[in-house]
């Protein structure tokens, strides 16, 4: 088995004017834990949703899952196959 990465630049998401979040770059690996903390509405659960393929990100944050890099809306079906998102 591949050792397993995703990789989202430029990930933006604003409700109304608020900005909830601007990553220009998060990288995820295979076999690493990380934690996610922060107060109540700081967009934990909203990053927990894009990256899950559940939810738009307000802007075009590219995504590279598998090695390959393409644009939020075209990556959803693999984010939607292989992130898991428990509530």
């Amino acid at each position: 088995m591949t050792a397993w990465s995703l990789q989202v630049r430029n990930l933006r998401k604003h409700f109304g004017s608020r900005a909830v979040l601007d990553i220009p770059l998060l990288h995820l690996e295979a076999g690493r834990c990380v934690l996610l903390s922060g107060r109540n509405g700081a967009g934990k659960s909203t990053l927990l949703r894009i990256l899950a393929g559940l939810e738009r990100p307000d802007e075009r944050a590219e995504v590279d899952i598998h090695g390959n890099r393409r644009p939020w809306q075209r990556a959803r079906r693999a984010l939607r196959r292989d992130v898991v998102y428990l509530h």
